[in-house]
């Protein structure tokens, strides 16, 4: 017993040094850490670019004195330069692009050290979305349910597309509902085997838009059964219904 307690407290202790032993020289290599405990703890998600050293993204002014002079650090390039030289530019330009993205500020949306949310997210979406957008035009009485699915009609950063849409409306929308794909929706039975346009035909209200889902559907939440914008929806298009 007493031979067992004296093995046990040896392993203790040589796992003690040992730790200290690590942090002693973690700190050495990276002397960041002795300020900067919070990268030390267990995350979800870091950024790759830590591997590369703080110095990579970060430069002390030679002038000041670190960490005693405020502004002592800064950026070795401006947002979202600085992004740019790890991840590919093209990728962020497009016909509509994401208001953030056009700002340059990418850390409004993700941490550029670590998080415990994919994609080095600051928050879990849609809550992030939330941030910016208002949060009411999406709770309403009925609720796109793709809305509890990370946003994922939308491009987070930049589309060809209008709204940041991945596709055309009509594509994203029957992407989930398949059956519409044939256009056979709203009624069937029309005169002469016609079938009443969902997309490709221009708006009776105004020439310049095409009728698409969201012309008689909001697209994330509403009032009205089955995401209709108003009652009596026909009354929108058609006068004497």
């Amino acid at each position: 017993m007493k031979r067992t307690l004296v093995t046990l407290i040896f392993f203790l202790v040589t796992s003690l040094l040992l730790s200290v032993t690590a942090s002693a020289a973690e700190k050495k290599n990276n002397p960041c850490l002795e300020c900067h405990v919070e990268f030390r703890k267990p995350v979800k998600i870091e950024h790759r670019a830590l591997n590369l050293g703080c110095e990579t993204c970060h430069m002390k002014i030679e002038a000041k004195d670190h960490p005693r002079d405020k502004d002592s650090i800064r950026l070795t390039q401006e947002m979202p330069g600085l992004c740019f030289s790890c991840h590919k530019k093209s990728k962020f330009q497009n016909k509509d692009i994401h208001a953030p993205v056009a700002s340059g500020n990418c850390t409004g949306c993700h941490n550029p050290h670590r998080s415990d949310f994919d994609m080095l997210l600051v928050k879990e979406p849609p809550d992030l979305c939330y941030a910016c957008h208002n949060r009411e035009k999406f709770n309403k009485k009925y609720v796109h349910q793709i809305i509890t699915r990370r946003c994922s009609c939308h491009n987070q950063h930049a589309s060809e597309n209008p709204h940041l849409l991945y596709a055309s409306v009509f594509q994203v929308c029957t992407d989930c509902h398949r059956a519409r794909k044939s256009g056979n929706h709203v009624v069937s039975s029309l005169p002469s085997g016609k079938v009443h346009p969902v997309d490709g035909v221009p708006d009776p209200r105004d020439a310049k838009k095409m009728i698409t889902c969201t012309t008689c559907h909001n697209p994330h939440s509403s009032e009205y059964h089955k995401l209709f914008p108003k009652p009596r929806i026909c009354k929108m298009c058609h006068k004497f219904y």
